[in-house]
Parts: C-alpha cells; sequence; structure tokens
C-alpha cells in the first residue's frame, strides 16, 4: 500500500517529501553493503546520507515525532531495544572523547560515535513513517559479495598480495566483514521459503565467492562466528531446499577439511601454519608474533583495568601505557600496538566498567530485539521476518565473536557505522513487515 493510498488528500509537496524520505531509506538500506567495498575507513559516503536523513527527521513534526517514540514508547517491535543502548553508548563515547586529548589528525578515529547517533535515529525514526524496498538490503548483499570477490581475486592473484584488503587497506576488516557477507547470503537463501529456487541458487553461490573473498584475507577470525550459523542452520524449520544446503555443506565441510589436511601451501596461505609457530615461539618466551602479541596486550589491558576500574586510563591512554608496561618488565616485549586486539578488553582498559557496560548494551540490546522479533516471527510463519530478525542474531554474534580477538567497534567508524546501521536497516524491515501485518497506518 503506497503513502499515496493511505493519504488521497495529500498535497504535491508531501508526496515529494514522501519520495524523499523513501529514497534516504532506500539508499542506507542498499548503501549497508552496496557501497560498503567503495568507502574509505573514514565512511565519508554514509556520514553524508546519514546527515541528510537526520534534517530529514528533524524538519517535520511527524518524523519528530516518531524519533521521540522510538524511545518513550513500547512498538511493536519494540525499538527502545535498540535505540537506549545507543544512545548511552554514544553519550559515554561522546563524554570520554571531549574529556581525553585527542590529537586532531586521530580525530575522526575516536568522534564517529556522534555519526553512529545519527545513523540510528534517522534509520528508525524512518521506518516508523515511511516504507522502503523489502529487497534492498539483498540487493546491496548481492553486490557487496561480487566487489568482494573482485577485491579478493584482484589483490592476491593481479597484485600478487600475499593477503587481499581490498579498499579499507585492512586484511582483518576486510575478511570479517566479506565472511559476514557470505554468512547472510546462506542464510536468506536457506530460509527465504518463498523465494524461487533459481534466486536461492544464486544467493548462494555468492555466497561462496564472498566467503572465497574472506579466506583470501587470510583472516583467521573471520571463521569464529561460522559455529553460529551453523547452528541456526539446523535450529531452524526446513524445507527441501534448506535440508540440501545442509547436505551440500557437510559434504562441501569434510572435502575442504581433506583437502585442507593433505595440502601445506593452502594451510600457509589461510595462516593455520602461522599459529603453530606462533604458539611455539611464545613457549620460548618471545611475545613479538601476531598470537603472541594478542596474550601480551590481553595481559595489559586487564591489568590497567584492575588499575582503574571506573573509568580506565582514558581513550589514548593504551599505547603509552602499554609502551611503559613493557619497560618496567611487567609483560614481555613485544611491539605496542594502539588497542588491545580486543574489544572487551580495550573498553575496560581505556573506559572501564562504564565503558564494558556501554559496549555490551549494544551487543545485548539489539540481540534482545532481535530475539523477540525471532519468537514472533516463528509464532506467525512469516518467513519475512523470520530471515531478518534471524540474521541480526547472526550480525551480532559475529561481530562479538570478532570482537574476542580483535577492536571492531572500538577505534574504527568503518566497523563501527556499518553494525549500527546494518543492525537498524534490519530492525526497519522487521517494523515495516509488523506495520504491513498489523494493517497500521504509516504515520
Amino acid at each position: 500500500m503506497s503513502d499515496q493510498t493511505l493519504s488521497p488528500m495529500s498535497s504535491p509537496s508531501s508526496n515529494l517529501l514522501d519520495a524523499w524520505k523513501r529514497l534516504l531509506l532506500n539508499t542506507l538500506t542498499f548503501g549497508v553493503f552496496g557501497a560498503l567495498f567503495f568507502q574509505s575507513q573514514k565512511m565519508v559516503g554514509t556520514s553524508w546520507v546519514a546527515l541528510l536523513a537526520f534534517i530529514t527527521v528533524c524538519a517535520r513534526a511527524e518524523t519528530r515525532s516518531g524519533m521521540r517514540s522510538i524511545f518513550l514508547y513500547a512498538g511493536q517491535p519494540d525499538l527502545r531495544w535498540i535505540a537506549w543502548p545507543f544512545l548511552l553508548w554514544g553519550l559515554m563515547s561522546g563524554l570520554f572523547f571531549l574529556s581525553s586529548p585527542v590529537p586532531l589528525e586521530k580525530a575522526y578515529i575516536y568522534n564517529y560515535w556522534q555519526y553512529v547517533f545519527i545513523l540510528v535515529l534517522s534509520v528508525l525514526a524512518l521506518a516508523t513513517v515511511t516504507q522502503a524496498n523489502p529487497i534492498g538490503l539483498l540487493w546491496g548483499l548481492v553486490v557487496a559479495a561480487l566487489l568482494a570477490a573482485w577485491h579478493g581475486f584482484y589483490d592476491t592473484v593481479i597484485q600478487g598480495m600475499p593477503r587481499a584488503s581490498g579498499l579499507s587497506g585492512f586484511p582483518i576488516r576486510f575478511g570479517n566483514w566479506s565472511m559476514i557477507i557470505a554468512m547472510l547470503l546462506v542464510l536468506f537463501s536457506a530460509l527465504s521459503t518463498q523465494m524461487r529456487v533459481r534466486s536461492r541458487i544464486c544467493l548462494l553461490a555468492l555466497a561462496m565467492l564472498a566467503m572465497f573473498a574472506s579466506m583470501a584475507s587470510g583472516s583467521r577470525s573471520s571463521l569464529l562466528p561460522l559455529p553460529l550459523l551453523i547452528a541456526m542452520l539446523l535450529i531452524f524449520r526446513k524445507d527441501r531446499f534448506h535440508r540440501w544446503i545442509l547436505v551440500i555443506g557437510l559434504m562441501g565441510t569434510i572435502l575442504s577439511g581433506v583437502i585442507l589436511l593433505n595440502s601445506d601451501t593452502l594451510q600457509q596461505k589461510l595462516r593455520l601454519t602461522e599459529i603453530v609457530q606462533d604458539i611455539q615461539q611464545v613457549k620460548k618466551n618471545n611475545f613479538d608474533t601476531s598470537i603472541g602479541a594478542r596474550f601480551g596486550m590481553w595481559e595489559a589491558a586487564w591489568q590497567m583495568f584492575l588499575r582503574h576500574p571506573f573509568i580506565g586510563i582514558g581513550i589514548t591512554g593504551y599505547q603509552p601505557e602499554l609502551k611503559e608496561m613493557i619497560t618496567r618488565g611487567e609483560i614481555p616485549t613485544f611491539r605496542p600496538w594502539s588497542h588491545a586486539h580486543s574489544d572487551m578488553l580495550h573498553s575496560m582498559a581505556t573506559r572501564g566498567i562504564v565503558g564494558l557496560l556501554a559496549y555490551l548494551g549494544i551487543i545485548l540490546g539489539p540481540l534482545v530485539f532481535f530475539i523477540r522479533c525471532l519468537r514472533h516471527a516463528i509464532s506467525t510463519g512469516d518467513a519475512h521476518q523470520r530471515v531478518h530478525a534471524a540474521a541480526g542474531i547472526l550480525t551480532i554474534g559475529s561481530v562479538f565473536a570478532f570482537g574476542l580477538v580483535s577492536v571492531v567497534i572500538y577505534k574504527s567508524a568503518f566497523n563501527g557505522m556499518t553494525y549500527a546501521l546494518l543492525v537498524c536497516v534490519l530492525a526497519a524491515q522487521l517494523v515495516m513487515a509488523r506495520r504491513s501485518e498489523t494493517g497500521q497506518p504509516i504515520r
């Protein structure tokens, strides 16, 4: 049902504004993945669209009312589980940014929180007053999978680089998001029972391309959320195509395992041999390796937290303190990084309990939202709501898993803004689907 049908007496200017709001929401929905590999780490494109959306939301009384409602009223679904955690996280990040001596050239690393909050407000508020294309996110995933495969092929085959990194220049970041794209495509292929079989096969093929890109990055952390995907595929009610995915997946896993065990080249490419070598070096008290340095950074972060448990040592204090701890011999010697290679430990070291609670808020709050939506979708048999709620759970679980061994949310506008935008776009799809289900008019 269109806005014009709902409001037959609307003026041309009102229709134009409605079209503009739909355009903004569709752009953000498609762009969360469709524009992902076109942007640098500063996320300039997404920031400008978010700013336009925020201005639009603030310009009209109806959208300002929608903004208030996501904080104050228990709608169906209840967006407060997302809005409030991101508000508190934004306030925490802002206060720490304003109270810390951040060099101007590094300001964008620490002050992207306001863009995250603008994104959250804009997408959720627009979802309460307009409709977006229900397959916009899926088209974005298709474009992202093709681009990820191209970057993986170009970097490793044409350029001869040891690890693919895409435009971001960071192999771990490129590999992790490529894996999320691959897993979401598998999930959409398996759970979208209303979709044609031919389309589901195409999504599965695109997922394999994105997975190739992730493997080309050499990011070992990208494998961490795979058990969650497997568990979700096993738990959900299955149709014939879904069961075939499980059979093919099992056969592919066994075949891949046999090939991997018998290929030294592949083990080196995936940096699996490096794990054994790093652990052997740690036993020899050499921590200046990928895994050894992580052990040292985690130990240092924990010690910093114990010494400054409430508000941490400050957002710019980790690396200087790490260097001093190495100099004093409190931890083994290794190249000092600017972060703790763990979202949770880095937040504890630099922001204390305050930062830890804020971080857990933007993980657990949205997780509760999507679990509640998933229960509703299963009870009503709505495949569209089921796959988007499951995608939200998979996204949150993946980002949390990545953050156990690397910094995802903190010190990365690219990761933080993409995570927030994806959570809100998935939530917006559920809001619009529930509105159509109950026959509620667009306000």
